[in-house]
């Protein structure tokens, strides 16, 4: 008993003291954002899976809130009481004895029987501030730097899951590359922009790639640590952020040793402060002062090694001397403090520091409005800048300024420039930069000298500044004017109401490849809008063998059944277009890989460990497997289902033809070492001959994809007092009509796929609904039902027999125009007239209705 009792004390029961006030009235969002502040405040990581209400006698007194791979949190359902009543980050709240839940909860039902207000006074510097402050605390604001201490979380790579989305060189995925690494580690710090902004192109090995950066980023689903067990839509979601900052950096593909040198694309696109700064190492005492300073205000530093770009994050300064801390952007390999002024030693690499060896960008963060210090802010024309005619007039007004203007252009255009002082003493040559854009906000040319080239008819932002995209700049100074003469061909008002009215319809960039689950999976969906608009996505099944939802751009499916298929669409919309992609999903009992060419990621736990996988071989197939070493350095081999060895354990990649079927391929580490850094894995199946026909994948599953031939719309007619409507017809759009039966029943077969509506009608009734539509019906419909509201006396159609309806039939009596539509089926006494019955039966009805409510 001892035992247990001190095992449950460390259900802490706690308490915080600060010092502002909490707004009456909770609602579950409270709740939720009190416990995961909470996690936040205690440096967890864990995520809150699930929300439970915790009742006492029909009253609710808290919510437990149940946490990813063990945990709770007991949230009181009051703000007169703590917070968070009890936790545990790694113990069930169901495996609490029943003796220490029936003391929390009879606890938590007695403190909120207790008279609000007079709680609220005598809890006032205690419980209310508690609540004030977990649902106002901020992780960074609150963050105190202590030196030893490192701010980043993360410990990101440049190889698998990072570069999946990067192109291929000898059929492997080029490195991410240091800087990209370094940069999306700093944003991930920072969790900013919450969306991009623009369209960057980037050419490499006469290959052109595009990244259309108005998306979303979703920095939750990016986890600390990554690697090839880490759920696929989080691997694609750091996948597309480091993939947009090659494009954006215009990285060197498979030069891994290249650092950036230039990061004004990264401010622009991303929304940082365009007045970061950069020093080297010359002066080795400021160069560590700027870094402490920058930590000290929780701003991680761009360090710059000679070759690689990496993160500093922490340092010491003590009588061993200052050193700092480095993430070095390899899955956590040799982060490290090291000492700046000696040779920075790793396990592979030697860097050395000699003056001006290092060089750091700091004051790198979010830009803001009120700073003045986004990229934004700057294209902004001053009072000191004009456009006039074919002329563009101007003033630098610091070395960072940047002045822009909106001009339609077509064909042949000259745009060229000069650069002077108050004096009109101008220099030779241009010394500035020209930058045109399109409206889709792609860099059509960028130049510091005359510009002569054929345009497409657009409307183009030309930008004036001293500084270019890829880094190049002039000195800022006292020859701060300049004039910009551009000619082009004029635009005909036909094209200019095109341009104006352009809109492009949203990208879906997944393939959706038809595929097979076990289990719920998620895909991350990729769409934007080349304009810039607001995408929504949404996503539909054509049965119930699955269901799907979209939530942070992220697709769920959700089996319902252990062997079936269904066909998933997803549409995006955007303004007034759409567009959607169609595939094929099979549930199955066991995962399955297949297709012509598919990877198999996996990873080590153990050097013993033997890990096995389904996959449908057939034809010649290519086979091999990479660790991270030059060589395999691990064995596969490949079984049929009875674990007969067809292919022997083989270290290199090879060859072999399989019959058409399912079987096991096998991976252990055998001979060679274990280590962390080298656990994960990934085999490459490739087979040309392999069917890529869902429908043969289904057969070999024994999964009927057969549709059905008709399916069944039922329901029930009934009046507003739930009495059967018997004998009203229902009226299918091209498929006929049926009556209801005795008891308002009806059921039609409809052929499978049909589009159309359902209209109920008889004599004397108006229904609700009026119809039911239907698109492309591939489920049964039951419980379509309908009410009819008797028309006898309703004159005017409108909320049943009221004073108006009497008004109404009044008027056609003294041949007076009725102020609203008539309907003749109001009819009471079958003469096909509106008159005096009517207006007594609605009299007697309203009456009827106010003496029953008396």
């Amino acid at each position: 008993m001892k035992k247990t009792m001190i095992f449950y004390s460390c259900l802490i029961l706690c308490c915080f003291f600060f010092n502002s006030i909490v707004s009456a009235g909770l609602n579950k969002e409270d709740y939720r954002k009190a416990a995961e502040n909470f996690l936040s405040y205690q440096g967890s990581n864990k995520k809150i899976i699930s929300e439970k209400t915790l009742e006492h006698e029909t009253m609710v007194i808290g919510y437990v809130m149940e946490l990813e791979q063990g945990g709770y949190l007991l949230v009181s359902a009051s703000e007169i009481l703590p917070p968070v009543k009890a936790y545990s980050l790694k113990n069930d709240f169901k495996t609490l004895p029943p003796w220490y839940l029936k003391f929390l909860t009879d606890e938590l039902a007695v403190l909120q029987t207790i008279h609000p207000d007079t709680a609220r006074i005598s809890t006032q510097n205690a419980n209310t501030l508690k609540w004030d402050f977990l649902l106002n605390y901020n992780e960074k604001s609150s963050r105190t730097y202590t030196p030893g201490n490192f701010l980043l979380k993360t410990k990101w790579g440049q190889g698998r899951p990072y570069n999946k989305m990067f192109p291929k060189i000898n059929n492997t995925n080029v490195t991410t590359g240091c800087m990209q690494t370094a940069l999306a580690q700093l944003m991930k710090f920072h969790e900013h922009p919450k969306q991009g902004s623009g369209i960057a192109v980037h050419n490499w090995n006469n290959q052109e790639f595009k990244t259309v950066l108005y998306k979303n980023y979703y920095w939750e689903n990016m986890p600390d640590i990554a690697d090839n067990n880490t759920p696929e839509y989080m691997q694609d979601e750091l996948a597309l952020l480091l993939y947009d900052l090659a494009i954006v950096n215009k990285a060197d593909f498979g030069d891994g040793s290249a650092a950036l040198s230039n990061l004004n694309p990264f401010v622009k696109y991303f929304g940082y402060g365009v007045d970061f700064k950069e020093i080297t190492n010359q002066d080795e005492t400021l160069f560590f002062n700027e870094i402490k300073k920058e930590i000290d205000d929780n701003r991680p530093v761009m360090l710059c090694l000679p070759g690689h770009g990496t993160i500093a994050d922490g340092y010491i300064s003590d009588q061993a001397g200052d050193r700092i801390h480095i993430n070095m952007g390899w899955n956590g390999h040799d982060d490290a403090f090291y000492f700046l002024n000696d040779t920075i030693e790793t396990t592979q690499f030697l860097f050395p520091v000699t003056p001006p060896a290092l060089k750091i960008s700091y004051n790198l963060k979010p830009c803001t409005s009120e700073e003045n210090n986004c990229y934004d802010n700057l294209l902004e024309f001053e009072s000191t800048d004009t456009i006039n005619n074919s002329k563009i007039e101007g003033k630098f007004n610091s070395a960072n300024d940047i002045d822009a203007c909106k001009v339609y252009l077509k064909g042949i255009t000259n745009i060229s420039g000069i650069r002077k002082n108050s004096a009109d003493s101008f220099y030779e040559s241009q010394s500035f930069y020209i930058m045109v854009y399109n409206s889709s906000k792609e860099l059509v040319v960028s130049s510091n000298t005359p510009i002569n080239t054929s345009l497409p008819a657009d409307k183009y932002e030309i930008i004036i500044s001293l500084k270019n995209e890829a880094g190049g700049s002039y000195n800022y100074n006292d020859y701060d004017l300049y004039t910009i003469a551009f000619s082009t061909t004029e635009l005909t008002s036909e094209e200019i109401n095109q341009i104006e009215t352009k809109d492009e319809a949203p990208v879906i960039l997944n393939q959706l490849q038809d595929i097979v689950i076990t289990e719920p999976y998620k895909i991350r969906i990729n769409a934007f809008d080349p304009d810039g608009d607001m995408v929504s996505l949404s996503a539909s099944t054509f049965n119930a063998d699955v269901n799907v939802s979209i939530t942070n751009d992220v697709l769920t499916i959700t089996p319902n059944i252990e062997k079936g298929f269904s066909h998933i669409t997803i549409k995006a919309s955007a303004d007034s277009r759409e567009i959607e992609k169609t595939f094929t999903v099979l549930i199955n009992n066991e995962k399955l890989y297949w297709g012509k060419e598919f990877t198999i990621n996996g990873q080590f736990e153990s050097r013993e460990e033997i890990d096995q996988y389904k996959a449908l071989l057939e034809g010649e197939c290519s086979i091999a497997g990479n660790r991270g070493y030059e060589n395999q350095a691990f064995f596969i081999s490949v079984q049929d289902l009875n674990n007969n060895n067809l292919v022997s354990p083989a270290d290199a990649s090879f060859n072999h033809t399989f019959n058409s079927g399912i079987y096991n391929i096998s991976a252990y580490v055998g001979g060679y070492n274990h280590l962390p850094e080298y656990s994960s894995y990934n085999i490459l199946v490739t087979c040309p001959d392999s069917s890529a026909d869902i429908a043969d994948i289904a057969e070999l599953l024994n999964i009927n994809m057969t549709l059905p031939e008709m399916i069944n719309i039922s329901g029930y007619v009934r009046d507003s007092n739930n009495n059967a409507i018997e004998n009203a017809i229902m009226s299918f759009d091209n498929k006929g009509t049926i009556i209801t039966d005795s008891s308002g029943f009806y059921t039609k077969a409809i052929a499978y796929g049909w589009s159309g509506a359902v209209t109920p009608a008889k004599e004397g009734y108006i229904f609700t609904p009026a119809n039911i539509s239907y698109t492309n019906l591939t489920l049964n419909q039951a419980e379509q039902n309908y009410t009819g509201i008797s028309c006898i006396g309703d004159v005017n159609h409108e909320d049943g027999i009221t004073l108006k309806d009497v008004i109404t039939a009044l008027r056609i009596c003294i041949d007076t125009p009725p102020e609203s539509p008539v309907y003749i089926d109001a009819d009471v006494n079958g003469d096909d007239k509106i008159g005096l019955h009517e207006a007594v039966y609605g009299m007697q009805i309203i009456a009827d209705i106010k003496n029953n409510n008396q």
